[in-house]
């Protein structure tokens, strides 16, 4: 009995054709197979994947499957040429890697045989794939190029519109008319235009849009925005410039063109977002009184530029502070910062008492592994001595001393990466404790802003609220507590510092201490 895997594929267009259908395909496939004693070992279903190219889920699983089962299979089994591939070069591309494999490709409905004319028919085949394949795409563009010359937009529609039709009952795009979206977007704008830069604009829209309850809009998408004139109704598309009589514009088209220039000119500038800037140190963790995290930004006064730090969802409530003051602020702040001694204390221990596990089951593992291949050494004597003395075939042989050796290389890379703990971890350890002793100095001397960010975010999960003069947080990392002192003039019962006081006991519980 032959032994054979099938391939069955359909795209979107082919998913309605009568006889192209998943499971008429699996049905004819599995006839053929049962009238001709041949056992499918293997089903690799593709779905709505188009066969223009070959980077197709099921398609590479199948040639992988391929490569580890080839002494296992005789066929590859489709329902038609084209369900492999609709490009010629693709098409014997697969047909010549599976051939070399052992693997012969039989279309069960064409049926082409090893003849010269059978190898003929089976090459036009594919070619007639390719040739419809490319007149479909040919007929699409040019319907795509006329609906386009009509002022339609023939493609998704672009955030801000639906798909739907237009006042002449045709295929088009139209506003989107969930309650305010449309109003919400074309604020963006009128932001840009007074001042705002892109990232600000978009977190206040993306506000708006939640407190609405609708998705965020991605800041790529948000970007090209500003830049597609679909959204005064202009139409680029095939080298064409098509201004649409049925398109409603979202967007005045000067107010359009005058954020364009104001884009582009900050973009000529390198004026770019920097989301871990040196200038706004706190940003990222800074929220207002009222709970809203803050952003910075530098507007510009009659002479120079005034940073500050400010919250855009509490505008008009004055809750914008200058960045140096605040800066200056919580370097105090967090001078009264101390690392809780007795939890100093329990770490070291619980890293030590983790050691010493760690070590134990390392040696375990190696011992494991170094018996293992004292094994595999003996297996692989004892199969050449029964292939030698033909007990074993050279076939049979080949393949358990190729298991036994890929067996063997996997052991000895994993024995490779087994290290043992670093003897100057507590040594690092307490180079790590120095640093948390003095935060306001570390934080000083950090001078790359990206590790300065994740470091704050570390001291303070949770943010730190500022009001104008006080910073309060509702969790720090239980290693740290805060002086009484720097407690002055927050309200206790609003904002909680770390875990209850006391101490835990150095016993077996200490190992969940390690990070």
């Amino acid at each position: 009995m032959q032994t054979a895997i099938a391939y069955t594929r359909v795209s979107s267009i082919d998913q309605v054709k009568d006889g192209n259908s998943l499971s008429t395909q699996k049905r004819i496939i599995s006839d053929w197979a049962k009238r001709n004693d041949v056992k499918v070992l293997e089903w690799f279903v593709e779905k709505g994947e188009s066969a223009k190219t070959a980077d197709r889920t099921k398609l590479k699983e199948m040639l992988k499957y391929t490569v580890q089962h080839h002494e296992e299979i005789d066929l590859l089994l489709v329902y038609k040429v084209d369900r492999l591939s609709r490009q010629t070069s693709d098409y014997l591309a697969i047909k010549e890697a599976l051939s070399k494999r052992g693997i012969r490709v039989y279309s069960v409905s064409e049926q082409f045989d090893d003849t010269p004319m059978g190898k003929a028919m089976e090459s036009i085949s594919s070619i007639f794939a390719q040739l419809d394949n490319d007149n479909r795409a040919e007929r699409s563009k040019n319907g795509m190029m006329d609906g386009v010359d009509a002022g339609r937009w023939m493609w998704q529609a672009p955030i801000g519109y639906v798909n739907g039709r237009d006042a002449t009952g045709k295929r088009n795009i139209v506003l989107d008319n969930r309650d305010s979206f449309v109003d919400i977007l074309q604020s963006a704008w009128k932001l840009i235009a007074i001042g705002y830069n892109e990232t600000d604009t978009l977190k206040i829209i993306n506000d708006k849009l939640e407190d609405k309850g609708y998705k965020k809009i991605p800041k790529q998408t948000f970007s090209r925005m500003f830049r597609n004139e679909v959204y005064i109704g202009v139409i680029n598309a095939f080298g064409k410039r098509v201004q649409s009589s049925t398109i409603e514009p979202l967007v005045d088209t000067d107010l359009f063109y005058k954020v364009l220039s104001i884009l582009n000119k900050d973009k000529n500038k390198g004026n770019k977002y920097n989301k871990y800037n040196p200038k706004y140190p706190l940003r990222g963790i800074l929220f207002c009184k009222n709970g809203h995290k803050m952003t910075a930004s530098s507007p510009k006064g009659r002479n120079k530029h005034y940073p500050k730090y400010h919250c855009m969802k509490c505008s008009g409530k004055h809750m914008n502070y200058d960045v140096d003051k605040v800066n200056n602020q919580f370097l105090e702040y967090i001078s009264n910062i101390q690392m809780d001694s007795n939890m100093e204390e329990a770490l070291k221990e619980a890293i030590k008492l983790n050691l010493g596990e760690t070590i134990k089951e390392q040696e375990k593992k190696i011992k494991k592994y170094q018996k293992r291949l004292i094994t595999i050494k003996e297996e692989k004597g004892q199969i050449v001595k029964k292939n030698l003395t033909s007990i074993i075939p050279d076939r049979t042989a080949q393949m358990m001393l190729g298991n036994l050796e890929n067996e063997e290389t996997s052991i000895r890379l994993e024995l490779s990466e087994i290290r043992r703990p670093d003897d100057n971890i507590m040594d690092l350890l307490e180079f790590g404790m120095s640093k948390l002793r003095n935060l306001s100095e570390t934080i000083k001397q950090i001078a790359d802003p990206k590790i300065r960010f994740r470091f704050q975010k570390w001291l303070f999960p949770a943010g730190l609220m500022y009001d104008g003069e006080k910073f309060g947080t509702a969790i720090l990392p239980s290693i740290l507590q805060i002086k009484r002192t720097a407690l002055v003039g927050v309200s206790n019962e609003k904002i909680s510092f770390g875990e209850p006081g006391g101490t835990r006991t150095h016993d077996t519980k200490l190992k969940r201490l390690v990070l």
